[in-house]
């Protein structure tokens, strides 16, 4: 809470959900071009060792690739509002801790 806090001014409220998300090669290589619907912030961390998988990472509309975060990095995002995808993973398996959430803008 406190990074969302320092760097958007504003609190992760209500934690809507919690998921493990992982990615093979093939048809769960990667997701489609999608916004967290239930989410005003999103939030990914990098459970899978960087050895462990080769591709994956993260897309925000228009095309501009933010590459893959490391084991244990988070990325954080307004999922709600921000057209992403992940890129496809080639080799291996990439899993994900992903947490959806709503806030309270800390100027209200």
């Amino acid at each position: 809470n406190p990074v969302w806090a320092t760097m958007y001014g504003v609190e992760p409220e209500e934690y809507r959900s919690i998921q493990l998300a992982k990615y093979t090669p093939g048809e769960n290589g990667m997701t489609n071009w999608h916004f967290d619907q239930d989410s005003q912030l999103t939030t990914t961390v990098v459970l899978s060792p960087d050895e462990s998988y080769q591709g994956g990472g993260m897309q925000v509309f228009p095309g501009i690739d933010l590459g893959r975060a490391e084991q244990g990095w988070a990325s954080m995002f307004f999922g709600a509002t921000t057209l992403h995808r992940s890129n496809p993973v080639t080799e291996g398996e990439r899993a994900l801790l992903v947490y959806w959430t709503d806030v309270e803008s800390r100027d209200e």
